[in-house]
């Protein structure tokens, strides 16, 4: 994880093996392509309820029951 004052997972840290990012794939209909780490991420963040750097929003916090208590984070 990032180095700093807190030990959350930070949007740099939520990465693919190397290997997924650099080598085309050689089967399928995305034959050829190498996987674009952005968009995956913000398809995933977006699906999830999370905002671009991979926390939860407000909404989804108040959806889990956590909007109270919840803490904002950094």
């Amino acid at each position: 994880m990032t180095t700093g004052e807190t030990t959350a997972a930070v949007r740099e840290d939520d990465t693919l093996p190397p290997r997924l990012l650099t080598e085309p794939l050689t089967e399928g209909a995305p034959k050829g392509r190498v996987w674009e780490r952005e968009p995956l991420l913000d398809d995933y963040y977006q699906a999830r309820g999370w905002d671009r750097e991979g926390r939860p929003t407000p909404e989804k916090l108040r959806d889990l029951g956590l909007g109270e208590e919840a803490v904002p984070l950094p």
